[in-house]
């Protein structure tokens, strides 16, 4: 089903319009959770700080900044959990890993260790739905919706298309389960995969 998301009809929804529309079904969540496919091997991510470090060759900056802004997603972690609601991600990773993708496995390691249920699988996972092109970056809030979201052709957060048909959200959110269990959990790949990379020179 994932594959078929992209032929869909759904919401648009402009940047700012997407974010709020996100903040307020996070409550239907509750026992069924958030899960995300991320599958774009990289992305620019101008308002973060330790990205845009990352982004000039400052690497060990970058680092910093996250390690400085963890604070920051531990309370927001403890928000979701406080609905109760489980946040679930799974990273498709091709090796050899982009330097953005180094640099975003140091800020899942901190969600992860804040409480994220963070798994990581290659592009071997998803092949077989990627006859018609790669899959989309796709995010499932409970049963209640499914965000396809949109990036400019730099990579650039800028929007999403809603989709509000419960039985494409339940399939594709159950799809996004079926791979995160075979996924291998994050820690495990970060020490083997991450850690003992040299620091990549930017973006």
């Amino acid at each position: 089903m994932l594959e078929r998301v992209v032929a869909q009809p759904g919401r648009h929804l402009e940047l700012a319009d997407y974010l709020d529309d996100f903040d307020s079904r996070l409550p239907h969540a509750a026992d069924e959770g958030v899960w995300k496919l991320e599958r774009r091997q990289s992305f620019r991510q101008p308002e973060n700080a330790s990205w845009a470090a990352f982004d000039r060759g400052s690497w060990d900056e970058a680092l910093r900044l996250l390690e400085a802004a963890s604070a920051d997603t531990a309370n927001e972690l403890a928000t979701l959990g406080g609905m109760g609601v489980q946040a679930h991600r799974l990273r498709i990773a091709e090796e050899p890993l982009s330097p953005y993708l180094q640099w975003e496995f140091h800020a899942l390691h901190i969600r992860h260790r804040h409480g994220e249920d963070i798994r990581v699988g290659g592009a071997d996972l998803v092949v077989a739905l990627e006859s018609a092109g790669e899959l989309p970056e796709v995010v499932a809030i409970g049963s209640a919706v499914l965000y396809r979201i949109r990036y400019s052709e730099e990579g650039v957060l800028c929007g999403a298309t809603a989709h509000d048909d419960r039985g494409l959200v339940v399939a594709c959110r159950e799809e996004i389960a079926r791979l995160h269990r075979v996924g291998t959990p994050l820690p495990g790949y970060f020490d083997r995969h991450v850690a003992p990379l040299a620091p990549p020179s930017g973006s």
